[in-house]
């Protein structure tokens, strides 16, 4: 993808819809494309979303595409990723309001066209497939994907606080505040992606408790489950 992005910016387009757009024709959305198994990765603040997706990366040979690799496709196209960075974390003064500041008059000029571009990307991943899509609110935008296991990850409020004072060497306090602040963005994130409304537990396949499982025992059971498919 790195060398496809490349070649887009020395090919003299100007904008990333362009970019996608001709990529999509190329590609003809054939049942071939479109028939291809992703797996998206939804999780409660603290849980280890990145860290499953590394041992399926490893297992099934598929393309990772987390925070990431949406960084570095933003970098190739000239966008600062501390502007993406504002939209995932949930900045309180206007999620969008940095990504809007980034683009030329001439690019996205709304919250909507700015969603539209963030859609187009996980759709660009999910329409070649063998994709593990971690958070970008990928459950919403590939849910009609015919080939889609939606997966959340979760766990007790205490067990992910422990968790994250372990990571990130703080207090108790520093780590339930994080999570407050993790868990309120994404809320906001994905009602901003799913008109209004936050996900439920009918809009995943599976639900794991990472309490009770370790990423080898989940990595496992989805391996199992994408073989039989």
């Amino acid at each position: 993808m790195n060398n496809q992005l490349k070649n887009y910016l020395e090919s003299g387009y100007n904008s990333l819809k362009h970019y996608l757009e001709s990529r999509y024709h190329k590609q003809k959305e054939s049942e071939e494309i479109v028939s291809k198994p992703i797996i998206t990765i939804s999780r409660q603040y603290g849980c280890p979303a990145l860290a499953l997706g590394h041992k399926l990366e490893d297992r099934l040979k598929w393309e990772l595409i987390s925070k990431e690799k949406i960084y570095e496709s933003a970098e190739l196209i000239k966008i600062d990723p501390k502007d993406f960075k504002s939209v995932y974390e949930g900045e309180e003064q206007g999620i969008f309001a940095d990504l809007l500041n980034s683009f030329s008059s001439d690019f996205y000029s709304s919250d909507i066209k700015i969603k539209n571009a963030l859609r187009d990307i996980i759709t660009f991943y999910a329409k070649n497939g063998n994709a593990i899509i971690v958070g970008r609110a990928g459950a919403i935008i590939t849910r009609n994907h015919p080939k889609s296991i939606h997966i959340k990850l979760e766990a007790s409020l205490n067990w992910r606080i422990k968790t994250v004072m372990d990571s990130y060497n703080i207090s108790e306090k520093e780590a339930a505040d994080k999570i407050k602040k993790f868990d309120k963005a994404r809320v906001k994130f994905r009602k901003f992606f799913n008109n209004g409304k936050d996900l439920t537990s009918y809009d995943f396949d599976i639900t794991y408790n990472c309490e009770r499982m370790n990423t080898d025992q989940i990595a496992d059971s989805l391996v199992s489950i994408i073989e039989s498919l």
